[in-house]
């Protein structure tokens, strides 16, 4: 037989396992969490709301209504268990331990609506915020500047290679980078430079024509994002050295400046905050 106190810890670190986890602000957090860390985070979030869970019962039972199903419960576990049934403090306490789960399901409900009446998107929000410490992976809050300023990313491995595009898949729990490239290239060994070698979007179009033509289909109509995701590429987060918002519109300006080309001299710099 398991005893009570066992029983006891499980309900609640569970109860706080499903606060913790449907909870739009402390979800990210949860997540990052390891180990034994992710057991006191449980635990100690279900003790709490054990207690206001006990709150709860001990106010709503001075009524009667209260009282009449705390009787019509206390019948149901006798016919069972007579023994739990007869007992005041086991029937009071397994009601303690219901209302525990029943918290731990609606109240982060209850809060994300609220919040979703305040702000557009609370769970994408929590998640900006998170980013900018270490609770997601690498590279998390680069990706949510990609999606706000529309830009795609280039990602250097560590082979020199470079992926640039844009995301299309990245979580705490994942060690790697979806990422759906628009173009593609590497580092030369002497200066580093990026030199482009593919351009996904005349391949993507050239596919789709031949597969049109194959087909009958008008080329229009025929989704171009579905060939994109045939062509999406899975990088780890340890093979990048480093990744940077990338717009190829700007690269002619970078390469006209450059003090290995004598247009410009270090000398000639300056620069101070108020410039910009």
């Amino acid at each position: 037989m398991i005893k009570p106190t066992v029983i006891f810890i499980l309900v609640i670190t569970i109860a706080g396992h499903i606060y913790r986890k449907t909870n739009y602000k402390l979800y990210p957090k949860y997540e990052a969490s390891k180990g034994y860390h992710t057991f006191l985070l449980a635990a100690s979030t279900g003790l709490i709301l054990f207690l206001c869970a006990y709150i709860f019962v001990t106010v709503i039972a001075q009524y009667c209504f209260a009282q009449s199903m705390g009787a019509w419960f206390s019948s149901q576990l006798s016919v069972l268990s007579p023994s739990v049934g007869q007992s005041f403090e086991t029937v009071n306490l397994i009601s303690v331990l219901f209302f525990t789960f029943l918290f731990s399901w609606f109240i982060p409900r209850v809060k994300y609506a609220i919040a979703k009446k305040r702000q557009e998107n609370p769970i994408l929000n929590s998640w900006k915020r998170a980013a900018r410490k270490d609770l997601t992976p690498e590279f998390t809050y680069l990706a949510f500047n990609s999606w706000e300023y529309g830009l795609p990313i280039a990602f250097t491995l560590s082979n020199d290679k470079v992926y640039i595009g844009y995301i299309s898949e990245i979580g705490i729990d994942s060690n790697d980078i979806h990422l759906l490239p628009i173009l593609s290239g590497y580092r030369c060994d002497e200066k580093k430079d990026l030199i482009y070698l593919i351009d996904y979007k005349p391949v993507i179009e050239h596919i789709l024509n031949e597969e049109c033509d194959a087909t009958g289909e008008d080329v229009e109509k025929k989704s171009k994002m579905g060939v994109y995701k045939k062509f999406a590429i899975a990088i780890p987060h340890r093979e990048v050295v480093h990744a940077n918002l990338h717009d190829t519109s700007y690269k002619k300006h970078f390469d006209r400046h450059r003090y290995d080309r004598k247009e410009t001299k270090p000398s000639d710099v300056k620069f101070n905050l108020n410039d910009l």
